[in-house]
């Protein structure tokens, strides 16, 4: 089973490929189009123009990376595969990264106490605030 993220990809990436002349289409697998095809959310419509400049085309961002991997695959020279795959490579890399720094133990922890530290600061002055006002009914009390 799929995600909804991947379905709904799936149904920009057939967009897009349908885009192709016949000649282009037929270098992709039949396999992967059928997977796509099979795999594809049915009550998603996306809101873009295929013929537009790639540049302007919102497309998900699990699209662009099916996209990147048909080109790769695909069309993609040999000359230039091992130049794209060092891109892909270091994407890849800084994404773990990325990972490991967001869900790091350490990391939470600290976060963790950080979030405590507020909660207890907030509620002494929320105490405060209460004391002052009983101190000073009971300074009433005895002023009269």
């Amino acid at each position: 089973m799929v995600t909804q993220e991947y379905s709904e990809a799936a149904v920009e990436v057939l967009g897009i490929l349908n885009t192709l002349e016949e000649k282009e289409f037929n270098k992709i697998p039949r396999e992967i189009i059928e997977f796509l095809e099979n795999n594809k959310s049915d009550t998603y419509d996306p809101d873009i123009d295929y013929f537009a400049d790639v540049e302007d085309l919102n497309l998900k961002e699990k699209t662009k990376e099916i996209i990147a991997g048909i080109y790769l695959d695909y069309f993609c020279p040999e000359s230039r595969k091992q130049a794209y795959s060092n891109i892909i490579e270091k994407n890849r890399n800084k994404y773990e990264e990325e990972l490991k720094e967001t869900y790091n133990s350490d990391n939470i922890f600290k976060k963790q106490n950080k979030e405590e530290v507020k909660t207890t600061e907030m509620l002494m002055v929320q105490e405060e605030g209460f004391l002052k006002k009983v101190m000073n009914k009971i300074k009433g009390i005895f002023k009269n």
